[in-house]
């Protein structure tokens, strides 16, 4: 579990470094299990709620986070077509 939180914001900071200032919003993609038992929803909504609180409190250098959620249904080649 924290291999993929220290993943998911390594590549956070990779796509902000990889934008230029002229986007008006940073969009973050997700692979992750949405369907099933074991959900990453969890995941999701802890993101969700993290870039809330970021945008609420002015975004990142004023620009705004948004987290695209894609369901791999816990399918090796369904998670390397959602990336």
């Amino acid at each position: 579990m924290r291999t993929l939180f220290a993943s998911f914001f390594a590549l956070f900071f990779l796509v902000f470094s990889a934008t230029s200032n002229a986007q008006e919003k940073i969009v973050i993609g997700q692979s992750v299990e949405l369907s099933g038992e074991a959900t990453g929803k969890e995941n999701m909504e802890g993101a969700l709620a993290y870039f809330d609180w970021v945008n609420a409190q002015g975004g990142v250098y004023g620009r705004k986070i948004e987290l695209k959620s894609y369901d791999d249904k816990r399918k090796p080649e369904t998670t390397r077509l959602n990336t």
